[in-house]
């Protein structure tokens, strides 16, 4: 039978509490008094749920920002190529050299605009993968769309 004491202790106070043990299991029949009980069984270890929440919009994420920073990268050689092509411009130079720095500086450049919009594409369909997907766990129901219109894209969503 289970024993319940309550003691107030209040600043420096102090009380002396006695407590008597006893056993919680009786004697084995058959063997010695003093032996243990037996360990109880091991809890069964707890299961693994399935990761819940925005994986592919992470893996999105992370596409975006290495397009990111291709972008930037290009952007960079871009500006030096045509650096060095408007400095060639104030130098003696042949009609070779001037159209070869010319197509350096016009391909750095095409390759900047491409991966820069594919990096706004990814980056459209990355909030769009959250929106989603975040929304998919949750009891409310929601939308989202993109639309794309002359010079803007525009991402909606009812959360």
């Amino acid at each position: 039978m289970p024993v319940q004491r309550f003691v107030d202790v209040v600043g420096a106070d102090s009380s002396e509490v006695s407590l008597e043990l006893a056993p919680l299991v009786g004697p084995a029949t058959g063997g010695p008094a003093d032996s243990p009980a037996p360990p109880p069984p091991a809890p069964p270890p707890p299961k693994k749920e399935a990761p819940t929440g925005p994986r592919w919009a992470w893996v999105g994420l992370a596409g975006t920002g290495a397009l990111g920073v291709a972008t930037i990268i290009l952007g960079v050689r871009a500006l030096n190529a045509q650096s060095d092509f408007e400095e060639l411009l104030t130098e003696r130079t042949t009609a070779a050299e001037l159209e070869d720095a010319r197509g350096v500086t016009e391909t750095f450049a095409i390759a900047t605009d491409v991966v820069a919009g594919v990096t706004i594409a990814a980056a459209a369909v990355t909030v769009v993968l959250f929106v989603v997907e975040m929304s998919s766990s949750g009891p409310e129901p929601t939308a989202a769309r993109v639309r794309i219109g002359p010079g803007a894209l525009f991402v909606e969503g009812q959360f």
